[in-house]
């Protein structure tokens, strides 16, 4: 039997576990091994009873990625690698191997080999949601273009799961809209440090009075703010905390307790805050408002850069904001008044995307198709 070893960031998620999730459901037959760190073993526990039933998990083996003998034996003798990041990413080609990066999204902002020096990611080919992302990708990891695969991201799969079970387990089931705010990090915790654009030790310069004032105006609309700090924040280990009857913060690892997917959580809400997150591509797909919150745009360009300035313009044509004056005056707004993407700045970044969800499959459905795992 085929062994598949999986490896993602943050251990057991994003665009690696779609397509483990694909093929437990299709009841593909393999050997399959996950790498994780120990740290996060209740936590892969609590995602396993969230998604599957005890009996689809009878080949599934998981792995410490501190067990180096154990890891490096997986990898030596498996078929096919499936990744976003981790250890696996810097381990040799093999031929008898397909080894295939999914990354964690389409990347607005510099990344590996646009991000300074070359790219360490070794790998046969990995996927863009567009034309624009797929040339972009290409140069990030120094690949042949016809090494990137047309294919909206398998973890957007989650953004068209049911909610219901979700917002009871949140409490958010009575209110009648839900905004989520995903910022990406200025300062890292973790992997290569960076410090990008303006480092605050608070969410968007927003003070605590400022979140008082945030949390009384959504409770005149009944609404509610869910605010989820990217894995690398520093934010995490020093985010002071907060008691608000219409404002939850989660840190990293806070949200990652719960055991469920990031676009799951995400699905709940009406409208998106972000800045250069990924996330932002992921979300237009759904036809829903999206904040631009770019406070530090000057100073993020020229700090970390962006891949592509005709992006960043696209990204522009949603509902922008600057400072925490301006969000505090656009949470205001009903919803309905809020802009939406146009069909043409969707496509630009989402052409295959969109293209494959008329077919009524699954993205990790036509990435299965497309690769012979």
């Amino acid at each position: 039997m085929k062994k598949i070893v999986f490896m993602g960031y943050p251990d057991f998620s994003d665009n690696s576990f779609a397509v483990f999730h694909q093929m437990i459901k299709q009841g593909v037959q393999r050997k399959y091994v996950w790498f994780y760190y120990k740290k996060n073993k209740d936590y892969i526990a609590k995602k396993c009873q969230n998604y599957f039933e005890e009996q689809e998990l009878k080949n599934v083996v998981f792995i410490e990625a501190e067990n180096i003998l154990k890891v490096l034996w997986h990898y030596l003798t498996a078929t096919a690698i499936i990744s976003t990041h981790g250890c696996v990413e810097v381990l040799p080609l093999l031929k008898w191997q397909q080894k295939i990066n999914l990354w964690h999204g389409m990347p607005l902002k510099n990344i590996a080999a646009l991000d300074g020096g070359k790219s360490p990611q070794k790998m046969n080919s990995t996927i863009a949601t567009s034309p624009v992302f797929r040339e972009v990708i290409a140069k990030c990891f120094e690949l042949d273009i016809n090494q990137v695969q047309k294919i909206g991201s398998p973890r957007m799969d989650f953004l068209f799961y049911d909610t219901k079970k979700l917002k009871s387990i949140f409490g958010v089931e009575n209110h009648p809209h839900i905004y989520m705010w995903m910022p990406t990090y200025r300062k890292s915790s973790e992997g290569k440090e960076h410090s990008d654009g303006n480092v605050k030790k608070t969410i968007g310069g927003l003070s605590a009075e400022d979140l008082k004032k945030l949390d009384e105006t959504l409770g005149k609309k009944q609404e509610f703010l869910f605010v989820k700090l990217h894995p690398m924040d520093f934010l995490n280990q020093e985010m002071e905390a907060f008691d608000f009857k219409n404002i939850k913060i989660f840190t990293s690892q806070a949200f990652l307790d719960y055991g469920y997917e990031v676009n799951h959580f995400l699905a709940m809400a009406d409208v998106l805050i972000t800045d250069y997150s990924s996330v932002y591509f992921d979300y237009a797909i759904l036809n829903r408002p999206i904040i631009v919150y770019t406070d530090d745009a000057d100073a993020y360009r020229n700090n970390r850069g962006f891949t592509n300035d005709k992006i960043f313009e696209v990204m522009n044509t949603s509902q922008v904001i600057s400072d925490k004056e301006d969000l505090l005056r656009v949470i205001e707004l009903p919803i309905a008044d809020l802009k939406i993407l146009d069909e043409e700045s969707n496509e630009f970044i989402n052409q295959y995307a969109i293209e494959q969800k008329k077919s009524g499959k699954s993205y990790s459905e036509i990435f299965l198709q497309n690769n012979n795992l």
